[in-house]
C-alpha cells in the first residue's frame, strides 16, 4: 500500500527532475503512483488569500506557471461555431477560450480518472456535451471553482445522475506541482487546470466576457463517440519552458 510520504517523496522527486524529465519520461508505474497519491490527497495546504497565486506560497524550486506538456494541436479552429465560450477537447486533454469564434488561449486539463461519459454520480468519468457555466466562485478545496450544469434537463430525464461537477483549479496540497497536476487524469468528473494562476486567468476571461456556457468534446473533430482509454500524448514538458528558482530580495 503506497503511503502518503512514499507518495509525496515520488512527486518530490518527479519535481526536482524537471529539467531531465523531457529525456527521460516517467515509467507507466510512475504514473501510476503520482495518479494514486494526486487521488488521495486530502488538501490539508493553506487555503491562499486575496491576490496570491500558487507561485507565492510554493518552495524555492517551482515549476513556472507556463510550463506545458507537448502536445499535438488541432490546426482546425476549434472555436468556430462556438462564439465566446469554453471548449474542451477531451482526447488531447485541453480547454480553449474562445470569444468571437477564435481562440485566445488554451490550457492543459485532467478529466475524470476513469475517463468521459458521465452518465451517473460517483463514476468518476467527466460529461461530454454542451452545458451551463456558473460563475466563478472560491474554493476551499481547489482555490476557484466554476460549477457545469451536468446533468442537463434532457439527461435527467434519461436517467443521468451526478453533482458538483466543474471547471477548477490543482487540489490545495498538491497546488505547486505545476504541470504534473495534468500528467495524468484524476479527477472526479470535473475539468481540472495545472496551477492556479491557470484558474484565475479562465476565471478573468470568464467574467469579463460573461461565459454563460462550455462544450465538452470526445475527439478534435467533434464526435462525441467514446472510444476505449486516452493515451497520454506526451510526458514531457515543452523544452523551452524552464523551471525557475524563486529569488529572495536582498
Amino acid at each position: 500500500m503506497l503511503t502518503r510520504l512514499t507518495a509525496l517523496a515520488l512527486l518530490g522527486t518527479l519535481t526536482a527532475g524537471l529539467p531531465g524529465l523531457s529525456q527521460a519520461a516517467p515509467t507507466q508505474r510512475d504514473l501510476a503512483l503520482l495518479q494514486k497519491q494526486i487521488v488521495e490527497t486530502d488538501g490539508q495546504a493553506p487555503t491562499l488569500s486575496g491576490g496570491e497565486t500558487d507561485e507565492d506560497n510554493c518552495p524555492a524550486y517551482t515549476p513556472r506557471s507556463a510550463l506545458r506538456l507537448l502536445k499535438h494541436l488541432p490546426t482546425q479552429n476549434m472555436c468556430e461555431g462556438y462564439g465566446t465560450s469554453l471548449v474542451a477537447l477531451a482526447d488531447i486533454n485541453v480547454l480553449y477560450l474562445c470569444k468571437n469564434d477564435r481562440p485566445v488561449a488554451n490550457y492543459d486539463l485532467s478529466l475524470g480518472l476513469f475517463g468521459i461519459g458521465k452518465t451517473k454520480e460517483g463514476d468518476w468519468r467527466t460529461p461530454i456535451g454542451t452545458y451551463s457555466l456558473a460563475m466563478p466562485r472560491p474554493s476551499d478545496k481547489f482555490g476557484i471553482f466554476m460549477e457545469i450544469g451536468y446533468p442537463t434537463k434532457e439527461q435527467r430525464a434519461k436517467g443521468f445522475t451526478g453533482s458538483d461537477v466543474g471547471l477548477h483549479g490543482p487540489k490545495r496540497m498538491l497546488r505547486c506541482a505545476g504541470f504534473l497536476n495534468v500528467v495524468v487524469d484524476w479527477t472526479q468528473g470535473c475539468l481540472a487546470v495545472a496551477s492556479d494562476s491557470f484558474i484565475k486567468e479562465i476565471a478573468q476571461f470568464v467574467k469579463q466576457n460573461k461565459v454563460k456556457e462550455i462544450t465538452i468534446l470526445a475527439s478534435q473533430d467533434g464526435s462525441n463517440v467514446i472510444s476505449g482509454p486516452k493515451t497520454i500524448p506526451s510526458l514531457g514538458p515543452d523544452p523551452e519552458s524552464v523551471p525557475r528558482k524563486k529569488t529572495t530580495p536582498n
